[in-house]
């Protein structure tokens, strides 16, 4: 093990008492182990707190770094970033989980394409029924990447290159979209690829609310905004994401919010489904 190189799995948490748990099991039976975990609790008023001390107890590769008040995604993922380690950075969201061969193939693709400095992988949608019925992000390709071209995979579920830019950080100021606007910066001119595999179990459907999906409509237009001010070929993005912003104040009422959630993603093969609700179901009755 001492031979592969090393992964930082980045996660911020706040107030992920109720599904924290599983995040943690998923990874615990990843099939590369040689990883090491930052998680970086933004102000948890739940039991998380608790929860991480114990698991920071109880295995060496685990580091817990608590913030006396919630400060934010983008403070808190630059904290995390501060204090990884190694070769490659993960992500893993505390509502999420990896599937056993996640980190495995992703550091396989990287140590086998020296010219890709980022990978992402298929993207298994869950539901609040436990129900995955979409999949993302499963463009096996190799993209070339220019300043603020759309992004071809799934943020949460990528892996990429650490020693590229160790010092890149989240931008601070921007509400939502900070992991766009960060990988935006460190794939600049960079190639970036997917792995066709579905890696990766990513809660959304059923799980969003109207107030939310406005909110996040409302930031995307806000984010163009303030880069359009430096690059004028926004101008496309921004009025597209005005246009989305009152689709969506239109429609929800009429079609609810997963439509809309549903509209960039794939059904999946029926085989797929059995195999990724069969882990999830395992996922939930593991000790």
């Amino acid at each position: 093990m001492r031979d592969e190189p090393l992964v930082c799995v980045l996660m911020p948490v706040y107030n992920g008492f109720d599904t924290i748990h599983y995040a943690m099991k998923s990874l615990f039976l990843q099939t590369y182990q040689n990883w090491k975990l930052i998680i970086v609790n933004d102000g948890s008023t739940d039991g998380t707190k608790d929860y991480l001390n114990k698991l920071q107890s109880e295995d060496t590769r685990i580091r817990v770094i608590h913030l006396e008040k919630n400060m934010g995604r983008g403070f808190a993922r630059n904290i995390c970033l501060e204090n990884a380690e190694g070769t490659y950075i993960a992500f893993l969201d505390a509502d999420d989980m990896y599937m056993p061969e996640k980190l495995e193939k992703q550091v396989a693709f990287l140590e086998a394409h020296d010219d890709i400095s980022l990978v992402g992988c298929g993207v298994g949608v869950l539901d609040k029924e436990s129900k995955i019925n979409f999949i993302r992000g499963n463009k096996n390709q190799i993209f070339s990447h220019s300043n603020h071209n759309p992004l071809n995979f799934v943020a949460p579920s990528v892996m990429f290159n650490r020693l590229l830019n160790k010092d890149l950080r989240y931008n601070e100021k921007l509400d939502i979209m900070e992991d766009v606007d960060f990988f935006n910066r460190y794939l600049f001119n960079k190639k970036y690829s997917n792995i066709s595999d579905l890696l990766y179990v990513y809660s959304e459907i059923g799980l969003i609310s109207k107030s939310k999906l406005f909110k996040y409509s409302l930031h995307t237009i806000k984010y163009y905004w303030i880069f359009l001010l430096g690059d004028i070929r926004l101008l496309r993005h921004f009025f597209v994401s005005i246009v989305n912003f009152i689709s969506k104040l239109i429609l929800v009422p009429f079609l609810g919010v997963d439509f809309f959630l549903i509209r960039r993603s794939r059904k999946i093969d029926s085989i797929l489904k059995v195999e990724l609700e069969e882990f999830v179901s395992l996922i939930k009755v593991l000790k």
